[in-house]
């Protein structure tokens, strides 16, 4: 059976950009999608302003599962769009392991409701479930969790599935503590971790509990993993920005890109992600 295939359907983070200067990389928030060769089954990963683009991957999908890291709206503005791109008769379930299944669903039930949005998420999807956060994608990959350093909190996650494994690790300040170590524990063996690495490390000086991480730290917090994917890009950082911190990421880990929009690849297979693919 296929191993891991991720999509990435947005990398941005904080606030969606659009114009030339981001066409490369992407303007789109926090989303991606794994599939592993299951048709009816897709694991979607945070579902922010890149949910849009991520609609035609669940065609045919009869069973989705959706894990996001946090409920800043910069990771779940676009789930009333994932809602309604389901198909008939598909059951969708959303987890957090941030939050409790209560607290996760009194949350998402208001965001998609007046005066926020016009239709309730079980008119959108009639296989619209909340749940707790599972061990394992049905017939699919095990999961695993750990707490990041993030305001109001967030988890990070690690997904494997016939030897190969993914960690997704946004949002995250290194705090030389638990969050470092629970960060550090996901990302160990990892094939691939994509990492928080909002800042330069001259910026990061500056924004201290504004909740993200620099590029420089996000290596040395992977150094377990085997190839590395740069996160939840900052705000006005244009494709030009990002590729000179990948040429500079790469003197250091050679293989380290940063996700943009559009790239499809193989998790475990290095070289199949590069910037722009």
């Amino acid at each position: 059976m296929p191993g891991l295939t991720l999509s990435v359907h947005g990398a941005r983070g904080t606030a969606a950009e659009e114009g030339g200067g981001v066409a490369r990389h992407g303007g789109a928030t926090s989303c991606a999608t794994l599939t592993w060769g299951d048709p009816e089954a897709i694991l979607v990963l945070d579902a922010g302003s890149g949910a849009a683009a991520a609609g035609p991957a669940l065609a045919g999908r009869r069973r989705i599962t959706v894990l996001l890291s946090h409920l800043h709206l910069d990771h779940l503005i676009g789930l009333p769009l994932l809602l309604s791109a389901a198909p008939p008769g598909a059951e969708l379930r959303v987890a957090s392991a941030a939050s409790s299944p209560a607290a996760l669903e009194r949350a998402l039930r208001c965001l998609i409701s007046p005066p926020f949005y016009p239709v309730a998420p079980q008119t959108l999807c009639p296989g619209f479930t909340v749940t707790a956060m599972p061990d394992l994608v049905p017939d699919g990959p095990t999961l695993g969790a750990a707490p990041l350093s993030h305001p109001g909190g967030a988890s990070g996650y690690r997904v494997v599935w016939e030897g190969r494994s993914l960690a997704y690790l946004t949002d995250h300040e290194p705090d030389e503590g638990e969050g470092d170590a629970g960060l550090r524990s996901l990302a160990e063996g990892a094939d691939l971790a994509l990492i928080d690495a909002t800042w330069t490390p001259g910026e990061a000086a500056s924004r201290r509990g504004w909740g993200h991480g620099d590029w420089r730290t996000a290596l040395d917090l992977t150094q377990g993993a085997g190839q590395v994917g740069l996160w939840h890009h900052a705000p006005g950082r244009s494709d030009d920005g990002l590729d000179a911190i990948v040429e500079d990421a790469r003197q250091i880990r050679p293989g380290t890109f940063a996700a943009a929009a559009g790239q499809v690849g193989a998790v475990g297979q290095v070289g199949d992600f590069s910037p722009g693919s």
